[in-house]
């Protein structure tokens, strides 16, 4: 499960920050080999996964993979985390962690 996982989680980063690789792995699943993936299906297709109790994850994913590695696959892309410009402001900001140096030291100076 822990070499799926990856391979996944390398898919996602990849399509997130290259939306036309989801056609051209369309086109040639054997693409999922660069990410890691041992399996090759003979078709895949990919979905956008929402955030909420429908949302596909590793697990449902995992399942999905295992009964039609072979044949057809859907893998489900879930939506890209975005940050604001400027960061979190109000009380989102008391929920963000500040690294501070209580004294300089090798990683600080």
């Amino acid at each position: 499960m822990a070499d799926f996982r990856t391979a996944y989680s390398k898919l996602i980063q990849d399509v997130w920050a290259n939306p036309g690789k989801k056609g051209q792995i369309e086109q040639d699943p054997d693409l999922l080999k660069v990410y890691g993936f041992d399996t090759i299906p003979k078709s895949v297709a990919f979905t956008e996964a929402y955030s909420g109790a429908t949302t596909t994850g590793y697990d449902e994913q995992l399942k999905s993979w295992d009964r039609n590695k072979d044949g057809n696959i859907t893998l489900f892309i879930p939506p890209q985390p975005t940050v604001t410009p400027g960061g979190a402001a109000g009380a989102a900001a008391k929920d963000v962690s500040v690294c501070c140096c209580c004294c300089p030291c090798c990683t600080c100076t």
